[in-house]
């Protein structure tokens, strides 16, 4: 599980159920499909942008695209 993960407790205190999460297969499809035009004709900025939005949780920590990630104000 990650930091994002929905949960549900049971009797136990340290025994939690994760909820899954059901993504939109189109969606992500789609989303990957635009990535993947990026990676053919963008710079590299660009394409990390781009898969930030695909996975908005990963930090850049310390490489040049860190100024990219979602929760940094530019």
């Amino acid at each position: 599980m990650n930091d994002t993960s929905k949960t549900l407790p049971t009797h136990n205190e340290k025994i939690l159920i994760a909820q899954e999460i059901h993504d939109d297969y189109l969606l992500i499809n789609n989303t990957v499909i635009v990535l993947l035009d990026k990676v053919q004709f963008f710079s590299d900025e660009e394409i990390v942008i781009e898969m930030k939005k695909i996975v908005p949780e990963f930090r850049s920590m310390n490489s040049r695209y860190v100024a990219f990630d979602l929760d940094v104000k530019l």
